[in-house]
């Protein structure tokens, strides 16, 4: 199991000290609003779309891996970090900038009533706030975020059964209605929290077309796989998302040491995004240290490239 030296205190110490890293960042932002004058970039600054999506799956599980809710709250409270300087720049009162936080649904939903509930209160549109209250509320939003999010992975792994997220169907039938209207002067970024497997059990996967999962095993199975992967075509398109960049984070290949389990998973999402004509995608696995791999989320989120 990965960072089995990285105790959950060192976890929570290194969430607190990335959130003040990154509040710092904000308020060198903050710092320019000294004099209430606005600059340029401000007045052209793109608004922000952000989705941060979860997968409540068995990856969660304390019986799989302890560490993996503490690493995921890690990895949330830098998304709406990187929300939030990215409505600092705008000084507040000109952002428009959106943010959401939902998680995946699971065949026969498993989840309780009460986590159902959740899904759609954890979200803000700075647009709809008035001026007054902005310098407040999305500060303070961040500090509900967290105690929710706390109480969201509490109930999910207490859910007795994990069916396995339906990733494929949440892009064919779901993000399209999170889309910022088309020439809005918006980005729309996804964020994903998941193992990397878009894979059911047995009795789910049998009912569904073939494409809408991935069959990891058969391709690990055979010595000569890409062939036989590009005749099967990988996962089926969900739909045209050339409005989305979207970041994939945490992906668990199975067997750690398999460096074709690396590549299969790789050609899966690589290959279906870019059927998707996703505007610009990465991945990133979860053997990175999680400074790291948040190092890498606000260069995404900043639009460094790749």
């Amino acid at each position: 199991m990965k960072m089995t030296s990285i105790t959950k205190n060192y976890l929570a110490m290194l969430v607190s000290g990335l959130s003040i890293i990154l509040l710092s960042a904000c308020g060198e932002s903050e710092k320019q609003d000294s004099d209430n004058q606005m600059n340029t970039d401000s007045l052209t600054q793109k608004h922000v779309n952000m989705v941060v999506a979860l997968d409540l799956s068995d990856r969660i599980s304390p019986k799989k891996n302890s560490e993996q809710a503490v690493i995921d709250k890690s990895l949330i409270n830098a998304s709406y970090q990187c929300f939030l300087m990215e409505v600092q720049k705008k000084y507040f009162i000109l952002s428009k900038d959106r943010f959401r936080l939902l998680f995946f649904s699971q065949p026969e939903n498993a989840y309780s009533s009460q986590i159902l509930l959740m899904n759609d209160s954890l979200n803000i549109n700075v647009e709809s706030i008035s001026l007054s209250d902005r310098r407040d509320y999305v500060p303070g939003f961040g500090k509900v975020l967290s105690r929710q999010v706390d109480l969201l992975y509490t109930l999910a792994q207490t859910s007795p059964t994990y069916a396995g997220a339906d990733i494929w169907s949440f892009f064919a039938h779901e993000l399209q209605g999170y889309t910022a209207p088309k020439n809005s002067n918006f980005r729309n970024v996804l964020i994903i929290l998941t193992d990397g497997y878009l894979q059911f059990e047995n009795r789910y996967s049998s009912k569904r077309d073939s494409r809408t999962s991935m069959n990891v095993a058969k391709y690990r199975s055979l010595k000569n796989w890409k062939p036989a992967f590009e005749k099967d075509g990988g996962l089926l398109p969900a739909g045209n998302f050339s409005e989305w960049e979207v970041i994939v984070m945490e992906v668990t290949p199975a067997l750690e040491a398999n460096t074709k389990e690396l590549e299969i998973l790789t050609l899966y999402w690589s290959k279906w995004f870019e059927s998707m004509n996703i505007k610009r995608h990465k991945i990133i696995f979860s053997k990175e240290l999680p400074e790291q791999s948040i190092a890498q989320l606000v260069k995404f989120i900043d639009n460094q490239q790749p």
